[in-house]
C-alpha cells in the first residue's frame, strides 16, 4: 500500500513537471500534488485513498528502520537512510491528511509552499553559525555526491531490480522505467545540491530551491528545457516504477 502511495504520489508530481514544462505555472510540490487529487472528480474519495497509502508508507518506514530490512538493507546508514525517507514521506501524509480535513469542510492549516521555503529558513539558520556558510557548501556537494551516486548506482547498474522478482518482457520494462525514473530523481537532487552549494558560496539562503523552485528556474533557461523535460518524465517514471515494485517486489 505504501508504495502505490509513493507510486501515485511522484507520478503526479511528474505531471505537474511536465505542465510546467509546457508554460504552466503549477506548482509541482508534494501538497500541490496531494491538491491535484482533491480536486479531481470524485477527488474527496481518492484523497481518502491516497491519505491511507501515504500514511502506509510512512509506517512500513519506520518499521524498516526499527527491525530493518533484508532486501534493502538492515545496516546503521540503511536504518538512517529509511527515518529520513519517513520524515520526508510523513510531511506528505500531513499535507495529505490536512487537504483532506479541509476539502470536507473543517477548518485546517494547509502548506502548499513546499520544501522550498523550509530549506530557505534552515540554511538561513546554519549561516548563524561560526563557518555555517561553509557547512551549507559541504552539504551542497554531499547532496550532488549522493545525487551522483544514486545515477549510478540504478540509472547505470540497475541495482534497484535486486529488489524485484520479475523475468521476460517484464524484466525489461521495469528495468528501463526504473533507470529513467532513477534518472530523473538523481537530477532532482543534484539539482537541490547546486543551488544548496551556490547558497553557501554567495551567503545567500533565498538561493536554496525545491523542487518546484528547481523547475521554475530550468524553465527559464533554454539549456534548461532539455533537464527540465527529463526530470518531469524521470519523476512520472519513478512513479509508474514505484507502482510495478507494489507488485513485483520481494517479499521481506
Amino acid at each position: 500500500m505504501g508504495l502505490v502511495g509513493m507510486g501515485l504520489l511522484y507520478a503526479l508530481l511528474g505531471l505537474l513537471a511536465i505542465n510546467v514544462a509546457t508554460g504552466d505555472r503549477a506548482t509541482a510540490t508534494r501538497a500541490g500534488a496531494v491538491q491535484a487529487v482533491a480536486q479531481a472528480p470524485f477527488g474527496r474519495f481518492l484523497l481518502i485513498g491516497l491519505t491511507v497509502a501515504l500514511v502506509a508508507l510512512v509506517i512500513w518506514k519506520i518499521t524498516q528502520a526499527i527491525a530493518g530490512d533484508p532486501v534493502e538493507g538492515s545496516e546503521a546508514t540503511d536504518r538512517i537512510k529509511y527515518v529520513v525517507k519517513a520524515l520526508l514521506f510523513g510531511t506528505a501524509a500531513l499535507s495529505a491528511i490536512a487537504i483532506l480535513i479541509a476539502n470536507w469542510g473543517i477548518s485546517a492549516p494547509v502548506s502548499g509552499s513546499g520544501s522550498g521555503a523550509n530549506q530557505q529558513q534552515a540554511t538561513a539558520v546554519v549561516m548563524g553559525f561560526p563557518g555555517g556558510r561553509w557547512i551549507v557548501m559541504a552539504v551542497g556537494l554531499a547532496v550532488i555526491g549522493l545525487g551522483c551516486y544514486q545515477i549510478f548506482r540504478n540509472t547505470v547498474n540497475s541495482e534497484f531490480m535486486e529488489r524485484l522478482h520479475v523475468s521476460g518482457d517484464g524484466e525489461r520494462v521495469v528495468t528501463a522505467v526504473g533507470r529513467l525514473g532513477y534518472a530523473g530523481s538523481g537530477a532532482v537532487t543534484i539539482g537541490v545540491g547546486v543551488f544548496l552549494f551556490l547558497a553557501g558560496v554567495r551567503y545567500d539562503p533565498d538561493n536554496v530551491k525545491g523542487l518546484s523552485g528547481l523547475l521554475t528556474e530550468l524553465s527559464g533557461n533554454g539549456w534548461g528545457q532539455l533537464a527540465l523535460w527529463l526530470i518531469a518524465f524521470g519523476l512520472l517514471a519513478y512513479g509508474l516504477f514505484a507502482l510495478a515494485e507494489a507488485r513485483y517486489r520481494r517479499a521481506t
